[in-house]
């Protein structure tokens, strides 16, 4: 594989942020806010190859106490390259650096991407400790 695949401490743009979800088969966001709401994360990550965006993954939280992972996204051509694996490292390191002792650190899995989280020490819910996550959308009337 000769692949010059790049990772920036950046945020993508609204349009290359909506590129990726749409490609994992999410929502599009509308709205100039997904720029500022790109830019109020913690840390934000963007995978580039040859100046396109092909992945992102983000920090959000209050930088201390609590830690979310969000967006973990990788264009689906470019999955199965360790790209995941290089951006969960770097998002981890991030937290491990910032967090004090007894942090919380959570996210949302995609269904069948669970295995892959627990290799960085992540806990599928419920179980015999924790019980369901659970997540509510807010629509816009």
């Amino acid at each position: 594989m000769n692949e010059k695949i790049i990772l920036l401490e950046k945020a993508p743009s609204g349009e290359e942020y909506n590129s990726l979800r749409y490609s994992a088969g999410w929502e599009m966001i509308k709205g100039e806010e997904i720029d500022l709401a790109l830019k109020s994360s913690l840390y934000v990550l963007s995978v580039m190859k040859d100046n396109n965006i092909i992945g992102m993954g983000r920090v959000l939280g209050d930088g201390k106490l609590v830690f979310y992972i969000q967006d973990l996204i990788i264009l689906p051509e470019f999955q199965n390259r360790k790209i995941g694996y290089m951006l969960m490292e770097k998002l981890m390191n991030y937290i491990k650096e910032n967090a004090v002792d007894g942090a919380f650190v959570g996210l949302m899995s995609a269904k069948g991407k669970e295995r892959f989280y627990e290799k960085f020490g992540f806990l599928i819910r419920p179980n015999d400790f924790l019980g369901s996550g659970m997540t509510r959308l807010i629509p816009k009337d």
